[in-house]
């Protein structure tokens, strides 16, 4: 926990360990912590070579020196060089920016294959206010279809984490390919998610500042990614991202179990395309229960096609419940 002050996990214990005895010799705290046992004598000397422990007193004894004073004070360093990387930063960006450089002021720029993901990575954690995602596969070209490639990717959570809004639109094929699990961890997160049959193709939108997408639609990141900067072709991109945000069904999850009765997700995965079984292990119910509701769903919107029920929801704007 405070490894971010620059302070190990050794250290931690064994200051940890001071602050709730009085004081302790080498040897004791030999005993006391016996994992340290090795390295309690370095230890010693890093916490006091930072400002943590005092000693040794006559009695060859070490003492914590209160957090409130030591830690403060560890704190303040760590701002002082977090403001002076911050300052460097700025002065970087003005030299970049003042280089001549012919690609920079190009609307799109093509990042090959083997830096695509880790460009990909990097540009979507500088997301300041907002993350847009058409989530939709091939997510790798391995042509493995493993579940742990559709797990919440790191920089959406991560921006979930810093309070970014994100707002991702699914595709029938990547949540047939998700489990109950990787969809509702996001949302549950704060995403706003919503559902459709089919989106155009996979893009992430960082901000206002700039979109990122594969450089051939179907094919995934890592053979090669476009990045497009502000101006027509990004402000289009925008506007495509808002045209099927207005068409799509939200996906809402509790963290509760959801009543029998609520109908809300059932549409939305029903509107996405998803078939029976799809939608069971989304809702984490039965196949015959998913069916039943179905049904029912049907009945009371006087529906005899689920598109014709789809229709019916979308017209009605809220939350359907069966009868």
């Amino acid at each position: 926990m405070l490894d971010v002050l620059g302070i190990d996990a050794d250290e931690e214990a064994l200051y940890s360990h001071l602050m709730r005895w009085p004081a302790g010799t080498p040897d004791e705290l030999r005993v006391a912590l016996p994992d340290l046992a090795g390295r309690v004598d370095a230890t010693l000397g890093s916490l006091a070579a930072k400002g943590l422990v005092r000693g040794p007193d006559e009695t060859g004894a070490y003492a914590a020196i209160p957090p409130d004073l030591a830690l403060r004070g560890l704190a303040a360093q760590f701002e002082l060089r977090l403001d002076r990387a911050r300052a460097r930063i700025g002065t970087l960006a003005d030299v970049y920016a003042a280089a001549p450089r012919p690609a920079r002021d190009l609307p799109v720029e093509v990042v090959p294959g083997d830096e695509a993901i880790g460009r990909f990575r990097l540009l979507s954690m500088s997301a300041k206010t907002e993350l847009r995602v058409f989530e939709t596969p091939p997510y790798s070209d391995t042509g493995d279809d493993d579940p742990e490639d559709y797990a919440p990717w790191p920089p959406e959570m991560d921006g979930l984490a810093r309070g970014v809004r994100v707002r991702a639109i699914y595709g029938r094929a990547a949540m047939e390919q998700q489990t109950q699990s990787q969809l509702r961890e996001p949302i549950l997160a704060g995403e706003e998610a919503r559902a459709i049959d089919e989106v155009p193709l996979r893009l992430l939108l960082v901000d206002r500042e700039l979109a990122m997408l594969p450089t051939r639609t179907g094919q995934p990141l890592n053979e090669g990614m476009l990045v497009v900067r502000q101006g027509a072709l990004l402000d289009g991109l925008s506007s495509l991202f808002e045209a099927v945000w207005a068409q799509a069904l939200p996906l809402t999850i509790s963290a509760e179990p959801e009543p029998a009765d609520n109908n809300e997700m059932l549409v939305a995965l029903l509107a996405a395309g998803l078939g029976d079984q799809a939608v069971a292990r989304h809702l984490g119910v039965g196949l015959r229960t998913v069916q039943r509701r179905i049904q029912e769903l049907m009945q009371s919107l006087h529906a005899t096609t689920r598109f014709q029920a789809g229709v019916a929801v979308g017209r009605a704007e809220r939350p359907v419940a069966a009868e």
